[in-house]
């Protein structure tokens, strides 16, 4: 390891404040607030700065004193860190977002003669500790005084972040700092053309160091956002036009999700061409490297950051996953390593970078991997000058810190490549051991789950000895697909990631929770609250806090119509563990029926009834109560659901025209032609098909795979075949004026998951007409080939139709394209009919209406089972993971 003095990597920060002057009344800081772009000149932050070492000089705060901070981004918070810098003032910067104790109480350790506030009275701070107030900062044209600060003399003060346990303070000194400026600064990665956009909180050392005194150091542009939320980030993008995006993984994750959430609300044609082409731009990118997402997503680039280029996440491991899509979408994207010990980066991918990586040792450092395994990972040891020299007041902890060679131990795990690339793998405290003897480090598992858009956070943990998680879902995707249920949507979704995935790291359950994950500050996953959380989601359903109620919620529900929907929870769900604010679906246990039954009781009890649609915007049971409140208190509204039931039968029921018989019998045949070649179908009991071939007759396959309905229809004879008719979601099926324009001709018919009723309505208007019918019982495509629960739609459709029905086994279009396959592979499809099943022998023995539709949905799945057994077929039943 070279020298500091043979690397030349000495730093002041009297270079930010020669940058400043030499800049003048350019801009060195923009700040957006509210969509308004303020702007901070050179001369400005040079007047600021000499402000606040003026105000200190008056308090006799010098050289080795501790000033803390504790206020939001802006940019007196940053001439006051300068300030502290350049006068050997020890900064102990705070995290904003703290409780008001518990940030006292930091300042109150760290021995702080003065607190530099967002403003006067904003905290009552503790006895003796001076009170010093951003926003009276007044500039000032006194010079600075000259002081000379060797690289050992500490000038900052920081916390861990506190992601395995309470947090640790200590020391960076001026070498530790300098050195990580330097590296960077020296580097050309930051350019003085560059704009920074810095939405990370300025307490933390990452943000501080890699990014504002990096930026400064060189003279770019640092912009300095409302918040970190998307939208202020989105905003800030907007009005500025940063070249450099600087960040954490959970940021540029949200940003990947945001930027398709847009896309799928202004057409479904705009998402499909953004995914193909990221898709495209996948493939190409291991041999063109970025080239082909530059080009292939420069109009989606335009729309989202005019004038990006580079992203740079910090803080936690940037994931293979996120790291390949934003490069496919045509961004630099680098993510490098280090620690708040280690002053920030210890390995950066600054002027060479390999997918994966999170770069080399900066110029200096050393890092080491202690006691390797067979694949070559072990703990990430770190040496050089920008590593702290020990905890302070903690001698329990320095004492296993450090090697006896003085390497520190990060903790961390990973593997060097022969080229010195450090690749990161997990925390050696987040390793979860399974009883197999499997380590599995959980951010690997949850990036793999993360990549369903109905999931929007996940923390994975481990429960006698498999693994669990606790699952936020996206309840805004959920409800635009029309899921009554989050829970469904969410076992969905797990099951189909988990086919692809080792089965160590499948989840075996999961809850679900309506309140974001605690995280640091960084967005780290606060892992160790996990087990706690999970137990008390599942006591008390998708709120971990208590289910009892506040004074003022109670007093809001003791009011009419309120109390009337409360008392029939009450009656309807005695026992379960339900709050407002929770998943009122997930809480309930309520499917698409649940809430039909739900919404009938509601409307006996205060006279409001409930639409499809309106049951598909509820998430809490909150808004279920706020609703019914609405429309009580204007009268109940009158629902057209019967009208509307009507007009979907004349127009989807009507009897085909000229043309669309031509077109039908064109799609038919095609569909006849491509499944006895490509997937050489084999019927098989199609003579049971001979009774019921001019009565109107309900099919029931199993669910598989989207070629089922091909399937069924090149199986049929052509006298059936003409009459079968499908339910298709609204939502995906009819999105599209093409898929509109064959709906009527291939004989679709238009239904809404959240209004069971309208679509059994359908069904039975269908059969009623003389129609075969297709219903698929499962409701869902199963994600993992084995048969999913059958729901009770189809007892009720053989309730009001009295129509047989006609058990239908389907084999291989599992295998030939599973749920979300791009293409199809040539697999045999086998399709077997069994005998018709009357729908008096189907109802016998069941008990009430509710009762008779489950059992006959019951009786029609184990017909199927055991249809399926008698040709040789193991057709596995799902068990629920929740």
């Amino acid at each position: 390891m070279e020298s500091e003095d043979e690397m030349g990597l000495v730093w002041s920060p009297l270079e930010v404040l020669a940058k400043a002057t030499a800049a003048g009344d350019r801009p060195v800081v923009l700040t957006v607030r509210d969509g308004v772009v303020s702007t901070v000149t050179g001369d400005d932050l040079v007047g600021l700065i000499r402000g606040v070492a003026a105000l200190l000089d008056r308090l006799g705060i010098g050289a080795g004193d501790p000033v803390a901070i504790w206020a939001p981004n802006s940019p007196q918070w940053i001439a006051a860190g300068l300030a502290c810098h350049l006068l050997g003032v020890v900064l102990a910067p705070i995290d904003a977002a703290l409780p008001e104790q518990e940030a006292m109480a930091q300042v109150e350790g760290s021995g702080a003669r003065a607190i530099f506030l967002a403003r006067e009275g904003a905290a009552k701070v503790p006895p003796g500790v001076g009170v010093l107030a951003l926003e009276a900062l007044q500039p000032s044209t006194r010079p600075m005084p000259e002081i000379d600060l060797a690289p050992d003399v500490p000038i900052a003060l920081f916390h861990t972040s506190g992601t395995t346990g309470a947090p640790k303070k200590f020391h960076l000194n001026l070498g530790n700092v300098g050195w990580n400026v330097r590296a960077i600064s020296d580097s050309g990665f930051v350019r003085p053309t560059s704009r920074v956009l810095l939405p990370l909180p300025l307490h933390h050392v990452f943000p501080w160091i890699t990014a504002a005194l990096s930026a400064l150091t060189v003279g770019a542009v640092l912009i300095l956002p409302q918040g970190p939320t998307g939208r202020h980030v989105a905003e800030a993008m907007h009005l500025t036009r940063p070249s450099i995006l600087i960040g954490v993984p959970r940021l540029f994750e949200a940003m990947l999700a945001g930027i398709r959430t847009r896309l799928r609300a202004e057409g479904a044609a705009l998402a499909l061409g953004f995914e193909s082409l990221l898709w495209l731009s996948l493939r190409l990118a291991p041999v063109t490297g970025g080239l082909a997402g530059r080009v292939l997503m420069v109009p989606f680039r335009r729309r989202i950051a005019p004038g990006l280029r580079i992203m740079v996440s910090g803080g936690a491991h940037l994931s293979r996953r996120v790291e390949d899509e934003l490069t496919a979408l045509g961004w630099d994207a680098r993510g490098g390593y280090g620690m708040a010990e280690t002053a920030a980066s210890v390995a950066a991918p600054l002027r060479r970078r390999r997918a994966g990586s999170n770069g080399q040792a900066i110029p200096g450092c050393e890092i080491r991997i202690d006691r390797p395994n067979e694949d070559g990972i072990g703990e990430i040891l770190l040496k050089g000058p920008v590593v702290f020299s020990g905890y302070l007041d903690d001698p329990t902890a320095n004492a296993t810190a450090f090697t006896r060679d003085g390497f520190f131990r990060s903790g961390d795990l990973g593997w060097l490549d022969k080229d010195g690339f450090l690749y990161v793998t997990g925390r050696a405290k987040e390793v979860i051991v399974l009883s197999g003897g499997d380590n599995l480090n959980p951010e690997d598992i949850e990036d793999r789950y993360l990549a369903s858009p109905v999931i929007a956070e996940i923390g994975v943990l481990e429960r006698e000895g498999t693994l669990v998680a606790v699952i936020v879902p996206d309840m805004f995707e959920i409800a635009r697909i029309q899921v009554a249920n989050p829970a469904h949507a969410v076992s969905i979704a797990v099951a189909t990631i988990a086919r692809d995935l080792p089965s160590t790291w499948r989840i075996s359950a999961f809850v679900l929770s309506n309140e974001p994950m605690e995280r640091t500050r960084l967005m780290k996953l606060r892992r160790f609250l996990l087990p706690d959380l999970y137990d008390r989601l599942r006591a008390r359903g998708t709120s971990s806090t208590s289910s009892e109620l506040s004074e003022q919620d109670a007093a809001w529900i003791a009011q009419p119509p309120r109390d009337a929907v409360w008392r029939v929870l009450e009656q309807e769900y005695p026992g379960r563990p339900y709050t407002l604010d929770g998943f009122v679906g997930y809480d309930l246990g309520l499917d698409s029926f649940g809430w039909m039954n739900l919404a009938l009781a509601i409307e006996n009890a205060t006279g409001v009834r409930l639409s499809g649609s309106d049951i598909a915007g509820i998430m809490t049971l909150r808004d279920l109560m706020r609703l019914v409140s609405e429309r009580h208190g204007a009268g109940a509204r009158e629902q057209a659901s019967d009208a509307g039931l009507a007009m979907d039968a004349a127009k989807w029921l009507a009897p085909h025209s000229l043309r669309e018989r031509i077109l039908g019998a064109l799609l038919y045949r095609s569909d006849a032609v491509l499944m006895r070649t490509y997937f050489r179908l084999r019927v098989e009991g199609r003579e049971n098909l001979g009774a019921v071939r001019d009565c109107p007759v309900i099919l029931c396959p199993n669910h598989s795979s989207i070629l089922d309905s091909l399937a069924v229809a090149a199986a049929c004879l052509p006298r059936l075949r003409r009459r079968l008719r499908w339910s298709g979601s609204r939502a995906r099926t009819f999105d599209t004026w093409l898929r509109r324009a064959i709906a009527r001709p291939a004989g679709m018919l238009p239904v809404d998951e959240a209004d069971p009723m309208a679509a059994i309505g359908l069904g039975v208007a269908s059969l009623n007409h003389g129609m075969a019918q297709v219903w698929y019982p499962e409701g869902w495509l199963t994600p993992d080939g084995k048969l999913l629960p059958f729901q009770v739609g189809v007892g009720h459709v053989v309730l009001q139709s009295r129509a047989p029905v006609i058990p239908v086994v389907i084999d291989g279009t599992f295998a030939a394209m599973p749920r979300d396959a791009r293409l199809a592979r040539p697999r045999r499809v086998r399709v077997i009919f069994g005998p018709p099943l009357a729908a008096d022998d189907l109802i016998k023995g069941a008990g009430s209406a509710d009762d008779r539709a489950q059992h006959i949905a019951a009786r029609i799945e184990r017909e199927l089972l055991s249809l399926a057994a008698a040709y040789g077929l193991d057709l596995e039943r799902k068990e629920p993971l929740v």
